[in-house]
């Protein structure tokens, strides 16, 4: 793997920077503060996203921006990779967004788990560290942050091995190790279990053989009871078929009895209506004998209607007009009574505004009075015509009465003869019914006589016999019945509990099985299993241990440079340091030799990781922060040559010693103005 450029937005102490890194040894280098650290951080990010406890969302973002991404660009295994990730502040929290992945230009948007399963694809990590928080193997391969180098040499020593399990992925065997102690006491728990459920397998085993021979002797009384049953059901069933028949004649009997019955009061009633039929047919005869009057037609009737109607309307006419001629003869004298009225208290004409003279009033009014005359005349004569006229109308409307009247009678007549026809239709039927009736009557009298022979003496005493000899029979089947119903429930009892008897015993059988292989599981794991895991974990660790340590004591002696001084590693893996033939601890070193040995044993422990995890792809790329924090002159012109002989593609390192520039191949400046990183 080799990386190539770094895109950061938004990230820390960093606006819009692009850092690009070559290939050989590349310097960080800048002020104490400057964000050279936050570069390394940024690697780590993109490549792994948040990681709890270590690496967090609001340790990454700028303060003040809601939105930050940085963007990796990198070689591995023949392929040219983009990966983007983001960041997005909300309500308090700030969270990965969707990341993009770029595979030799294929572009895929990924959720920040999809794309963290990619790159461990890609750097040939285990896949088990996507449920990790911690990226152990790249923190001890690649990169370990300038803070905690040093930690792992001063953590305990169980925590020491600890970490190493983990790393090496050894801790798996003490797991194991650890997971089968309760699995043996759940062994030892089940093994007690079983003993306790077998214990009594002999006593059920000679139950069950008792419970054989009682239900073999069941089943054979079962079988000579049944045959008794089976006898005894064959006379009920005789007996029932003799009760059938004498039901069946007892039925017959029964029948024809009802039969009679109903005949008996079929003929009183058929004689009944043939006396009820006598009785109507006396009433119609004598109603059909009396005379009808005599009544006109009703053609004479209308035409006498129509013109007595015809003769009103006449008169009604002419009266109208007579009323009429009155009003308009009272209307003049009304008039000419007004016009003399006028004419007298007139004094000068209203149209020619002349006077009038008393002569010319008395002409007008002699004139008027004329007139006067002449319509009262006119009024005598019409008021004459007026009451002869009404007295016609009132003759007429007493006409109409009376012919009223005669439609009336009429219509009654008319009824009374549709009554007389309907009496002589009904006459004819009733007499054709009474013939009827007494033929019916008469062949009932025959059907009852014949029936009454039909009747046999003596069927109910003898139906209470049979069904006597039936009860006796009953009674002794359904003894029978019980005792079989009892013997079967008996054998199905014992059946049941022979077959729960065998069931419990095959499962106390293979109880006693289980038990001995949980017995012979038990001394396995406990003899054989776990100290094979034990002896395994030792041997992967002597294996490590050996490479680890000729390592750390050959980097330790060329960092160090004194032949007063050597270092190697306990059992433990703790470095114990050894001044002129006297062991010494870590924290009596100066702080050189301090960051000495922290570093050799960083690059020992990071040699052995790749070399037996064979499927890392990171092998070719270390990133040390200030990892010469105290060094003389002298120990940073050692630090080269160590540096040149793990023949690494590319190493980072971020320091602000000036000194390492001579020694690397490209140098990235970073300076900070006003809390914002820039490369100079």
């Amino acid at each position: 793997m080799r990386l190539l450029s770094l895109q950061l937005e938004n990230i820390r102490s960093y606006v819009n920077e692009k850092l690009s890194f070559s290939q050989g040894k590349v310097l960080l280098q800048g002020d104490i503060g400057a964000g050279k650290s936050t570069v390394l951080l940024a690697i780590e990010f993109s490549l792994f996203g948040i990681l709890r406890g270590m690496l967090s969302g609001n340790a990454l973002l700028r303060h003040g921006t809601k939105k930050g991404s940085v963007t990796l660009e990198f070689n591995v295994n023949g392929q040219h990779v983009f990966i983007k990730r983001s960041l997005k502040a909300s309500r308090g929290t700030v969270d990965q967004d969707e990341g993009v992945l770029i595979i030799d230009g294929v572009v895929h948007n990924l959720t920040p788990t999809e794309l963290k399963v990619r790159i461990l694809d890609l750097l040939g990590y285990p896949q088990d560290m996507l449920t990790k928080s911690k990226t152990l193997i790249y923190r001890y391969t690649v990169y370990t942050p300038q803070e905690q180098m040093k930690r792992i040499l001063t953590e305990s020593a169980e925590t020491r091995i600890n970490v190493l399990r983990k790393i090496f992925d050894i801790d798996k065997y003490k797991r194991i190790c650890d997971n089968a102690q309760p699995y043996l006491r759940t062994l030892r728990d089940k093994q007690r279990n079983l003993e306790g459920f077998t214990k009594d397998i002999v006593v059920k085993q000679q139950g069950l053989q008792e419970k054989k021979k009682d239900h073999a002797h069941t089943i054979a009384s079962l079988r000579d009871v049944k045959a008794q049953k089976d006898s005894a059901f064959q006379v009920v069933e005789t007996i029932k078929k003799e009760v059938a028949e004498r039901e069946r004649v007892a039925k017959e009997q029964q029948e024809l009895i009802t039969k009679i019955r109903l005949l008996e009061e079929k003929c009183v009633q058929t004689s009944q209506f043939s006396e009820d039929l006598r009785s109507r047919i006396a009433v119609l005869t004598q109603a059909v004998s009396v005379p009808l009057e005599p009544h006109l037609t009703e053609e004479k009737l209308a035409e006498q209607r129509k013109k007595i109607e015809e003769e009103q309307k006449s008169v009604e006419q002419e009266l109208t007009s007579v009323r009429e001629r009155l009003t308009v003869c009272s209307t003049h004298i009304s008039q000419s009574e007004e016009l003399k009225q006028a004419i007298n208290n007139l004094s000068q004409c209203p149209t020619c505004l002349q006077n009038v003279s008393v002569e010319h009033k008395q002409n007008i009014a002699e004139r008027e009075s004329q007139k006067l005359q002449r319509m009262q005349d006119k009024i005598l004569s019409q008021k004459e015509q007026k009451e002869q006229l009404e007295k016609r109308c009132s003759d007429i409307r007493s006409a109409l009465q009376e012919m009223f009247e005669k439609e009336k009678a009429q219509a009654q007549v008319r009824a009374k003869v549709a009554q007389r026809q309907e009496q002589e239709k009904e006459l004819l039927t009733l007499k054709s019914r009474l013939e009827k009736f007494m033929t019916l009557e008469k062949d009932h009298k025959n059907e009852l006589a014949l029936l009454r022979q039909r009747i046999t003496p003596g069927v109910p005493e003898a139906m209470q016999e049979v069904k006597k000899r039936l009860d006796t029979a009953l009674s002794a089947f359904q003894e029978l019945h019980a005792r079989v119903a009892a013997l079967a429930q008996r054998a199905d009892l014992l059946s049941q509990t022979i077959d729960s008897l065998d069931k419990e015993i095959e499962e106390k059988v293979k109880a006693q099985k289980k038990m001995r292989y949980v017995s012979q599981t038990r001394d396995w794991l406990s003899r054989y299993f776990i100290p094979l895991m034990q002896d395994i974990e030792k041997q992967v660790l002597a294996r490590i241990y050996h490479n680890f340590n000729d390592l750390f004591a050959e980097w330790f002696a060329a960092l160090v440079d004194d032949d007063l001084f050597s270092a190697r590693l306990d059992d433990e893996f703790t470095p114990i340091i050894e001044q002129n033939g006297y062991e010494t601890t870590i924290d009596n070193l100066s702080g050189g030799e301090r960051t000495a040995c922290a570093l050799a044993y960083r690059l020992a422990l990071t040699k052995v990781i790749n070399n037996l995890i064979t499927t890392i792809k990171t092998r070719d790329v270390l990133i040390l922060d200030e990892p010469t924090d105290g060094f003389s002159s002298q120990q940073l012109d050692r630090l080269r040559e160590v540096l040149d002989s793990l023949e690494l593609d590319q190493v980072i390192i971020v320091s602000h010693e000036r000194k390492i520039e001579s020694f690397a191949d490209h140098v990235v400046s970073i300076s900070k103005y006003e809390n914002v990183s820039r490369l100079q």
